[in-house]
């Protein structure tokens, strides 16, 4: 699931500019990137992890299990861009996405995913 997460970051890091690539496409990955990551940090800790795009029902899952996920629930907010919103037009009332920090908020994800993955496997490399 890492891995997949990282295919989705790679292509996040390269549409830093909005021109060729729109909201939809940077946010969909966003959200593959962050559903992706909870999932492997749920199955790293032993969690079954439900068949979901919904990041904020992944969130709750983490915390009922006990995990610190304070510092990510943002992240639930990139749900609707898993269907929704890569589907739907954006409408006028639209505010671009501030790739900048969400990329942040995404590298941030994926750092804790292998980190826990990492001492999951009580290996030094990830177990992609």
């Amino acid at each position: 699931m890492l891995e997949k997460a990282e295919v989705d970051l790679i292509a996040l890091r390269a549409m830093g500019d909005a021109a060729p690539f729109r909201d939809e496409v940077f946010g969909f990955h966003a959200q593959q990137v962050a559903e992706k990551c909870l999932k492997a940090w749920m199955s790293a800790r032993g969690i079954r992890y439900p068949r979901t795009h919904n990041i904020r029902v992944l969130l709750e899952e983490l915390t009922a299990a006990g995990e610190d996920v304070a510092a990510f629930w943002d992240l639930h907010a990139l749900t609707g861009w898993a269907m929704d919103l890569r589907y739907d037009p954006l409408g006028p009332d639209h505010r671009p996405l501030e790739r900048a920090t969400l990329l942040r908020d995404i590298e941030a994800i994926f750092a804790k995913a292998q980190e826990v993955t990492v001492s999951a496997s009580g290996k030094g490399s990830s177990p992609r």
